[in-house]
């Protein structure tokens, strides 16, 4: 992958919105994708046995060297793993176009990294 690692950070915990992607992992496990709109960046949310454990903020100017770019929309999501570590691949909306994305979270604390690419 070109572009990263990028390292999404925890936000305060969200409830998600109506048009918010479910996916139903394994272990009573939901992973929320939510593309809020064109002017903020997705939220990731896992919920376990019904209850929010931690949400993500998924855009990339949080990481060091990439201050200026964006993230607005993850779409075409694919779970490659549904245990732990959640893993993901997926487009990336970002400044530099639609590049394809791979996404690794631990379920527990929500440690994470992704990447983009061409």
């Amino acid at each position: 992958m070109d572009d990263g690692p990028f390292h999404a950070v925890p936000v305060r915990v969200m409830e998600p919105s109506e048009n918010a992607q479910i996916f139903n992992l394994a272990e009573n496990g939901k992973l929320v994708l939510d593309n809020r709109n064109d002017t903020l960046s997705p939220v990731i949310t896992w919920i376990e046995y019904g209850k929010i454990k931690w949400s993500l903020d998924m855009d990339t100017r949080h990481t060091k060297g990439y201050e200026t770019t964006r993230l607005w929309k993850m779409s075409h999501v694919t779970i490659i793993n549904n245990t732990n570590p959640i893993k993901l691949h997926f487009t990336g909306h970002w400044t530099y176009g639609a590049e394809a994305g791979y996404l690794e979270i631990n379920r527990e604390n929500g440690e994470n990294h992704f990447c983009l690419s061409w």
